[in-house]
């Protein structure tokens, strides 16, 4: 019987303690990181801004409740992937940017930044898992309109919760590398 509740005791005592843990980590999040957002079943929906939405990808329901909350655009970074057959009975307007996560251009980083800068918003920006892809897609539009450091951007790429995969080793290396300011002249230029 002692045993017993002394099992009972310990139990709670450590699950008291991982809810105080859990509370800890969610305090520690940096309050200008994207904050999660519940809609439909996406799991890794986020809200950068007021304009600025990250997500995995919608399917057709999904993308009807996009829709209900504002959504007027989206940016798709996957490769041979179209949204269009997904957004009909919606008002959102498609727009692609083919990238793969372990080799993607200058180039696609800056069409990518040229849609979120004067494409319609609100925008929500996805790949397969808003992980990676988006991920830098979204580290980069940190630096450039939000003046972030790369080191505030990579600290919420990785730790941020969306799901980072560590081997693509080349994400963040080109973020600490990337000409920032011949970014910031191709995406500003008309």
């Amino acid at each position: 019987m002692k045993s017993r509740k002394l099992i009972i005791f310990y139990s709670i005592v450590i699950l008291l303690s991982s809810v105080q843990l859990s509370a800890q980590t969610i305090q520690q999040r940096p309050e200008n990181w994207a904050i999660k957002v519940e809609i439909c079943h996406l799991e890794n929906f986020y809200k950068l801004n007021d304009s600025i939405f990250r997500s995995e990808q919608p399917d057709e329901i999904e993308f009807g409740c996009l829709g209900k909350i504002g959504i007027k655009s989206v940016l798709n970074l996957r490769s041979h992937h179209t949204d269009s057959c997904l957004l009909d009975g919606t008002t959102i307007k498609p727009f692609t940017v083919e990238m793969v996560a372990n080799n993607f251009t200058d180039n696609e980083i800056i069409q990518s930044l040229r849609i979120l800068k004067y494409g319609p918003k609100p925008m929500a920006v996805h790949c397969l898992h808003s992980s990676d892809r988006t991920g830098v897609v979204i580290a980069m539009y940190r630096i450039i309109f939000e003046y972030w450091t790369r080191k505030q951007a990579l600290d919420e790429l990785q730790n941020g919760g969306f799901g980072f995969h560590a081997q693509y080793k080349n994400i963040i290396e080109y973020v600490k590398n990337v000409d920032v300011e011949l970014i910031k002249r191709n995406v500003l230029k008309m």
